[in-house]
């Protein structure tokens, strides 16, 4: 009963219009009338934007992953 929000995209041209909260509500009500009660957004810790975005919306931080890619 939880899913993952993989990718949450609006045009530059379109931003700060609320568009992205008003998907987010209609995500919302769509799984949660099916019963999904949870829901995971993976967004990288400089995404300002779409931290305040997500934390608007009702999410909490709950980790921070750190990926170490050695080439």
């Amino acid at each position: 009963t939880c899913w993952e929000i993989d990718k949450l995209v609006v045009h530059p041209e379109h931003r700060e219009q609320g568009i992205a909260a008003e998907l987010l509500r209609f995500v919302f009500a769509q799984f949660g009338s099916q019963g999904v009660m949870h829901f995971l957004a993976e967004v990288p810790a400089l995404n300002d934007p779409a931290l305040s975005l997500f934390a608007s919306c009702g999410f909490c931080r709950s980790s921070r992953i750190l990926s170490l890619i050695h080439i």
